[in-house]
């Protein structure tokens, strides 16, 4: 069977260089291309069991974290409603 090449994704997304002048790495960001800023250091929720989910991310706001990285796959679809939840207990991250 003849082997196939794959092709590169396409995506419409493009970013400038990531401002990291300043020595703190969470203020570090980059600019996307529809002008938003977002931050470039970001706490990862992959392999986090459901009943530490919410503790985890309070922890990691409290800590400076303003990117919380979630994907339906890292808990099937439960993880984002968990740190929706976490997050709007939190005071002054919204």
């Amino acid at each position: 069977m003849a082997e196939q090449k794959k092709k590169a994704a396409k995506t419409g997304t493009t970013c400038e260089k990531a401002d990291v002048s300043t020595k703190d790495p969470f203020a570090w960001s980059a600019t996307l291309n529809n002008g938003l800023r977002m931050p470039v250091v970001g706490f990862g929720t992959y392999k986090l069991k459901e009943g530490e989910v919410s503790g985890a991310v309070r922890a990691a706001t409290n800590a400076g974290y303003k990117l919380v990285d979630t994907a339906h796959v890292y808990g099937g679809g439960k993880t984002e409603p968990i740190v929706g939840t976490a997050l709007s207990k939190q005071p002054g991250v919204f």
